[in-house]
């Protein structure tokens, strides 16, 4: 499998947001998750997709920061986002593994931001690193290893595929 040029993930990007009501009728909206544009980055033009999402009483704990919960919540669902942008027509992915350290604290009335980058892109999976940080100062909160099974089928009626 080949990651797909710039601009195949922006038509796919617009695509997605062109969904509108089923992603802010998901878990996306439910947390208020706003996907960043992807990029190619590194020598090896290596995918990375970001989003953020707020710190408040949708995404905290009872004590005032962010829910660890909602930290794997983001991780996945960027994840999920990121394997869609590589996907041919009539595949979807679901998410497998997830697997996350939270390593500092993020207080309420703050943003976190996730940034996932594609460490594999195989046939029937992916797998992501997911850093969650303050999107202020960059402060790792979490870091998060997905899998993504890719499984085949009809088009998934939420989402968009790209033609292979």
């Amino acid at each position: 499998m080949n990651i797909p040029t710039l601009e195949q993930i922006r038509a796919m990007e617009e695509k997605i947001a062109a969904l509108g009501t089923p992603m802010q009728a998901s878990i996306v909206g439910t947390l208020g998750i706003t996907f960043l544009p992807a990029e190619l980055e590194g020598a090896d033009a290596n995918l990375v997709v970001r989003a953020t999402m707020p710190c408040d009483e949708r995404t905290c704990q009872p004590f005032g920061y962010l829910s660890g919960g909602a930290s794997l919540a983001l991780a996945e669902t960027l994840a999920g986002y990121g394997s869609m942008l590589l996907l041919a027509m009539g595949e979807r992915p679901v998410g497998a593994t997830v697997s996350a350290n939270h390593v500092s604290a993020l207080k309420r009335g703050k943003m976190a931001q996730g940034v996932a980058t594609l460490l594999h892109l195989g046939r029937t999976t992916h797998v992501w690193n997911v850093d969650i940080v303050d999107a202020e100062d960059g402060r790792l909160v979490s870091t998060a290893r997905v899998l993504n099974h890719i499984l085949p089928g009809e088009e998934p009626k939420t989402f968009p595929v790209r033609a292979s």
